[in-house]
């Protein structure tokens, strides 16, 4: 922790010690940024503990680095892969333009790639495919105002909108290519799959609620969300957020609903599951940005 020994004695023992991400050094302190095992608002970046063999998942909050004496480091927890440092740099370096604050390089260049948004000769671009030598792009608009045919796109939870019909191949070397914005995976996935090339013919998927449909089962209230080979799940209303796990809903249990709830409100169910990496995430992931569009 950042805190002088006497500070660090007044803090309860078992909370004394977290990991850092450092990004940074002198003679005295390392200058880093610290992981969580809860999920915050605001700049932060998921480790996925089967990734590195820990006990559970974890956030960096990429919001403020911070400086800590060398003294209070105890030891070496594991080192990030060449895929999550760059990652991290990308979050770091779409951060850039809307902060003064000085953005330390965890690596020494990232690369573009696909679902990134950049700056080329002032414009927008979406980037959709990437090879060694050149990037393909669409145009996109902050605002549909454009007098153009678009399509809104959401990216990192906010709205864009992209031109289908302005494809451009952009040389690599030729070119000064700046990093705006980046899309989650399951937001480029969702445009990849559904936007750039929708399928010719939509799975029908059935269900056997309406989404927000509210049950009663032994005192506690279940909201169902999906149906995935013939079983229905949800969550518990009350403790979604505190214990965001999945429940399976037996089938008889019709006779146990007692409402619905808005859909706007499932909206916040699912951003808190993804939030939490719950699983199955592609069942939550896909009918999160299903049922966010829908609400464009």
């Amino acid at each position: 922790m950042p805190l002088d020994k006497k500070a660090m004695k007044e803090i309860e023992e078992s909370h004394r010690c977290r990991p850092y991400l450092i990004m940074d050094k002198d003679d005295k302190n390392i200058y880093a940024y610290p992981s969580s095992s809860s999920h915050s608002r605001g700049y932060n970046y998921y480790i996925d503990r089967e990734k590195y063999n820990n006990l559970k998942d974890s956030w960096l909050n990429l919001q403020n680095i911070f400086k800590v004496p060398v003294f209070n480091l105890k030891e070496k927890f594991y080192t990030l892969n060449k895929e999550d440092r760059l990652e991290i740099q990308k979050k770091l370096q779409s951060k850039k333009g809307k902060s003064k604050k000085y953005v330390y390089n965890l690596t020494k260049n990232y690369n573009i790639s696909k679902g990134d948004i950049v700056s080329i000769n002032n414009n927008l671009n979406y980037v959709y495919k990437c090879t060694k030598e050149s990037i393909y792009c669409y145009k996109v608009y902050t605002n549909s105002k454009c007098g153009k045919r678009i399509t809104q796109i959401i990216v990192r939870n906010k709205k864009y909108y992209i031109d289908l019909e302005s494809g451009t191949e952009y040389d690599i070397k030729n070119n000064i290519i700046i990093l705006k914005d980046y899309a989650f995976n399951m937001e480029r996935k969702y445009i990849n799959n559904n936007i750039i090339n929708p399928p010719k013919v939509k799975k029908s998927v059935t269900s056997n609620y309406k989404l927000g449909t509210l049950f009663q089962i032994k005192g506690k209230k279940f909201v169902y969300l999906f149906t995935e080979n013939k079983k229905d799940y949800g969550v518990n209303i009350l403790t979604y957020s505190s214990k965001p796990n999945l429940y399976c809903i037996p089938e008889y249990r019709r006779k146990n609903i007692i409402g619905d709830i808005p859909i706007s409100k499932c909206l916040e169910i699912l951003e808190e599951l993804c939030s939490k990496k719950v699983r199955p995430r592609k069942n939550i992931e896909e009918l999160y940005l299903k049922l966010k569009y829908s609400l464009k």
